[in-house]
Formats: structure tokens, sequence, C-alpha cells
């Protein structure tokens, strides 16, 4: 194809933080140990309820584990209330119903349970069961942070540092994560290793980043995993190792993680028009393909050039056209552009000059050089002919 534009690539050369600004929500769950009834008669009703819940030496059994921890809940339990809230609000062996579920989590609340309040400050976050109310969701996270629960020690910082449900306070949204970061807590490890890496409190310290970074990858967290890859890319708060920056990435990648795929891609791929082993290549396409399979505009626009051009895939320029016309409708210029000239042309697609200037003229006002000095050409005099 003539006059198509090389798909412009991201640097990356900054750590990428998917999720930084956003709200770690913790999640429901029946699965909390440890837990103690307030009388020998509570703890076994609780007990023989979780077996029944998961199928524990008897016949898995919704229904009948409900009616021991129902027991259970009326004698006291703060884990059994907590059980059941669950159990409603993940519709198991019942329907699932947020507001039944917040009432029995307000009843363990009420017995001392920081789980539960942690639950209770997701669903007034998300309005769940209940009105959206981020003061309440506030109060709810701030609760069981008091008792020492990491995760919504995490939510407590998060909606500080946002500014949601309470004033914005980066000294007290720091004060949090790093609470919950000295317990293990991966968000919030992360979250650390960010604001060390930005020095968003004082001087940067990329070492301090990496320490923080390295201890929440340890845990297989993903967004962890790529900025520790990222950074071992860089040579910032460590050596610079290739190696060890594909193998981290490689991990995050394998987990799903959109740009750690285009990292480690654009680690494999040299770039348009420059010779390069058929393994790497391929290895780059294979990682650019399953970031465009996630919507990813950037590397839907290198995937459709990879096989336009038969770069690590074995040519196709119908397939390059399919992925060009996802990239184009996701907003990417460049994509815009190439396709109005594979409209144009006729190269993969049936030739279609109307609809080529329809792209082309899309991609012009987005500032597209090459589609800037084409639609100038044409209103110049340069008609083009079908």
């Amino acid at each position: 194809m003539q006059n198509r534009k090389v798909p412009e690539l991201p640097s990356y050369m900054g750590i990428q933080l998917p999720g930084s600004g956003e709200m770690s929500n913790p999640v429901f769950t029946v699965s909390w140990q440890d837990r103690r009834s307030s009388s020998g008669d509570a703890e076994r009703d609780f007990e023989l309820g979780r077996k029944y819940c998961y199928g524990n030496g008897v016949p898995q059994d919704y229904v009948r584990a409900a009616g021991f921890l129902r027991k259970a809940a009326d004698k006291g339990s703060a884990g059994a209330c907590f059980y059941l809230g669950a159990m409603y609000c993940q519709g198991e062996g019942t329907a699932q119903d947020y507001a039944e579920g917040a009432e029995w989590f307000r009843r363990a609340s009420d017995l001392g349970d920081a789980l539960a309040n942690c639950n209770l400050g997701f669903l007034y976050l998300n309005g769940k069961g209940v009105p959206q109310d981020y003061s309440a969701a506030f109060g709810w996270y701030m609760k069981a942070a008091e008792q020492g629960l990491p995760q919504a020690e995490d939510a407590v910082g998060s909606m500080y540092a946002l500014g949601s449900g309470v004033k914005k306070d980066d000294a007290e949204a720091i004060k949090w994560y790093m609470r919950a970061a000295e317990k293990g807590y991966a968000h919030a490890e992360v979250v650390m290793g960010h604001w060390y890496l930005t020095g968003n409190w004082g001087t940067p310290d990329c070492e301090e980043a990496v320490r923080w970074f390295r201890k929440a990858a340890e845990q297989g967290y993903a967004d962890a995993e790529l900025c520790l890859g990222q950074m071992y890319r860089d040579g910032r708060g460590v050596a610079k190792d290739e190696v060890m920056a594909a193998a981290w990435l490689r991990k995050a990648a394998e987990k799903g993680l959109p740009v750690a795929q285009v990292s480690l891609a654009l680690m494999y791929w040299k770039g348009p028009y420059i010779a390069q082993d058929e393994a790497e290549a391929a290895e780059a396409a294979k990682w650019f393909l399953a970031a465009a399979e996630q919507g990813v505009p950037v590397a839907e626009g290198v995937i459709s050039y990879m096989y336009h051009e038969g770069v690590g895939v074995k040519k196709d320029k119908e397939e390059a056209v399919r992925w060009l016309r996802k990239a184009a409708g996701h907003g990417d210029s460049a994509s815009q552009y190439n396709l109005g000239m594979s409209f144009m042309e006729g190269d993969g697609v049936t030739k279609d000059v109307r609809e080529g200037l329809v792209w082309i003229q899309k991609a012009a006002e987005q500032g597209c050089p090459p589609a800037v000095s084409y639609m100038n050409d044409i209103r110049g005099g340069k008609d083009q002919k079908s």
C-alpha cells in the first residue's frame, strides 16, 4: 500500500499503573477463617453451616448451610451473620438479594465483625441493596480500618486520595495506604511504590519504589509485576536487565493485563521495516494480538500492520483490514487514515473512494499529518478518481 502510515507506538517509558486512581473494592467472601461464636452451641451450628457451604465432609448443601447459619446467628454468632450476608449478596443457595445481604452484614457489624463493616462500605459505595452514598461508604470503611482490616485501610486511603466521601487529603491517604501496605496488602504496596516513584510526597525514590513493587509482585499482583518489569526495563531503581524485565512483564501479560501485553510485545518488535528474527516477530505478534483482542487501539493498529506486511504472522490483507476497522472505530487516527487508504486503493477490501475519504477526513480532523496533507491536496484540486 502506498502512503501507508506506520503505527505510532507509545514509549511506555513511564510506569503504567492501571487502576491507580480507582477504588480498590474488597470483594465478598464466604471463606473468612478463624471466627469463633459467642457460645458452644452457636459455634457448633456455625461450623456445621460452614461444612455444608463447602461440602467439607458432608454433601454441599446451601439450604442446609443457611439453616445452621441462621441458628448460629440467632445465638449471637457474628461469623454466621457475615456468611448469610455474603450468601445473599453472591446468590449462593438463594436468589441474589443485596438488600437482605446488607441487613445480615449490619447484624454482623453490631457484633463487631470488621469484614462486615468493610462489605457495607462496598455496598454503599456501589449502591447495591442500599442507596449509593459515598459518605456512608467512607464511614463503614473507616470503621473496619480502625479495626485493623488491611483492605479497609486501603479503601480509606483510596477515598482520601480521590476525595470521595471525604475531603481530599494526601497525607491521610498515605497514612492509611501505608498501614495496609505494611500488612502486605498488595494494592496498597503498589500505590506506595507509585508514590515513591513519582515523588508525590517528596523527592522521588526509585529504589524504594522498586522495593514496594517487588513486595506486591511476589504475591502475584499483576499491576506490580507490570511496574517491576518496567523498572527493570528502564533501569530505574535497579540495574537495567531486559531478561528480568521480560520475565516480570510476561507474568503480568499472562494474567491478561493489556498494558503489560503491549509492553512485552514492544520488547520483541524492533519496529516497522526493520529486519528481525522471525521468532521474535512472532512473539511480538502474539502479545500485540492478545492486547488487540481486549480492544487496545494501538495494538489493533499494530497487529493490522503485521498482518498487512506478513510480519510475525501469515500475510493476510483481509485480516489486516478487519483489525484496522476495529482500531479506526476506537478512534485511532493512524488506523483511520490507513483504513481510508485501504478503501482508496482496494487493498484488502473492495475499492470505495467515497468510504476512503470519509475515514481519511476523520483522521485529518484528529490532526493525523498524512491525512491532513492528503485532504489539503484534494482541496487544492488534486481530485481522486475511482
